[in-house]
């Protein structure tokens, strides 16, 4: 589910210019390089000294100058208020989980960072199917759900809370097009931690996997 330069650049859009912008469990940088030259000043954190290299790498190859923190985010010394992009490490034991509570930082660290942000992308594996028992802790819920897809693979999952650009209780599927235009269609969800399929039950599309919309 990394971001490749069009992901990035696309999902730099769900946060506001010229506001800070923590970019949790940054990788390599790909994310922190589209929020940066898109005119949001970003501060990015990793636990790994090589991905806080590589980033800061990518920063400086991009003109961007780098505000790079290694560390544990849940401990980090953050602004007083800024939006939250984060990527949570689904290894964290060696082997991929799909359980938000054994990612690293564990859910229990993440919720209140979530609670505390201006606004939140949390950016999963595709595949993840949304866990309705868990104990959200002060975040709550999602607000939203987003499916991104492009040349004909579903790169990754987002959960939202409080990000302008996308209605609340929606689930959002986008694609970008063979002409490098990005479709984004939008499915109501009455309460989305309640809902008990991925559509509404009423619509045609209730029996297909819509996330795969270019296979």
């Amino acid at each position: 589910q990394s971001s490749d330069e069009q992901v990035a650049q696309d999902t730099a859009l769900d946060f506001p210019l010229q506001q800070d912008i923590v970019d949790g469990c940054c990788g390599a940088g790909a994310d922190s390089v589209a929020l940066c030259t898109n005119s949001r000043p970003t501060l990015s954190i990793d636990v790994d000294q090589i991905a806080c290299t590589l980033t800061k790498a990518n920063l400086e190859s991009h003109g961007a100058i780098p505000s790079v923190l290694c560390g544990a985010i849940e401990s980090a010394s953050l602004p007083e208020r800024f939006h939250l992009h984060v990527d949570p490490d689904r290894r964290a034991s060696g082997n991929r989980t799909v359980q938000p509570e054994h990612m690293a930082p564990a859910w229990s660290a993440l919720s209140p960072l979530i609670a505390k942000s201006k606004s939140c992308s949390l950016k999963l594996a595709p595949g993840l199917k949304f866990p309705h028992q868990l104990d959200w802790g002060p975040s709550g819920p999602p607000d939203t759900l987003r499916w991104i897809s492009r040349q004909g693979v579903v790169r990754q999952q987002r959960w939202y809370w409080r990000v302008e650009r996308w209605p609340e209780n929606a689930i959002v599927t986008s694609c970008m097009t063979r002409h490098g235009d990005w479709h984004h269609e939008l499915f109501a969800s009455a309460q989305i931690a309640h809902h008990a399929g991925s559509i509404d039950p009423g619509s045609n599309l209730k029996n297909l996997f819509i996330a795969d919309q270019d296979p």
